[in-house]
């Protein structure tokens, strides 16, 4: 009886690791690296022009939201974002991206059915080719990282954050 329990013990804290990580998450590693601009492909929706993006942007910092939408987690994640928007105004630009394949698994109007549904009022694009997922080395959904005006990564993690986690850590980007 001892071992089996000890098995299920061990089972239990592997659960609860993992949980522990798609909850908190993980800092990736290329914060302080400077990211190459991107030019990202944007739906036509509430806030996103239905056009080629740079990302980031150069002229202020900018937040990197990657997410899916097969993940559980992204929706409320979504809900965190717009709240540290409407608190830091235009100050800072906000840009969500998904590398899944835009009209090959779904058409394009599934995916602005969802962010109709999800998203915020900013750019929602495609990186079809991986470039910025494989740049910025998103090792899960929902990712967010924050890039200076420089273009150097300040701030990045996979999993959800708080609202004042995120604006802590711009505000911190912002003084410098």
């Amino acid at each position: 009886m001892k071992r089996r329990e000890a098995i299920a013990g061990a089972g239990s804290l592997a659960v609860l690791g993992v949980a522990g990580y798609l909850v908190f998450g993980q800092e990736s590693p290329v914060s302080g690296e400077r990211l190459d601009p991107v030019t990202i492909d944007t739906l036509s929706a509430p806030g996103s022009p239905g056009e080629p993006v740079p990302v980031p942007y150069d002229d202020a910092i900018t937040v990197i939201d990657l997410f899916a939408t097969t993940c559980t987690a992204c929706p409320a994640h979504l809900e965190t974002l717009q709240a540290v928007r409407q608190r830091l105004g235009t100050t800072v630009r906000f840009v969500s991206v998904t590398n899944e394949r835009v009209g090959e698994a779904q058409p394009r109007s599934f995916f602005r059915d969802w962010w109709n549904q999800h998203g915020g009022e900013w750019p929602v694009g495609f990186d079809a080719e991986g470039q910025l997922t494989k740049a910025l080395g998103l090792p899960s959904y929902p990712f967010t990282a924050i890039v200076d005006r420089s273009g150097r990564v300040r701030w990045s993690k996979s999993g959800t954050p708080g609202e004042d986690t995120i604006v802590s850590e711009i505000d911190a980007v912002a003084m410098g």
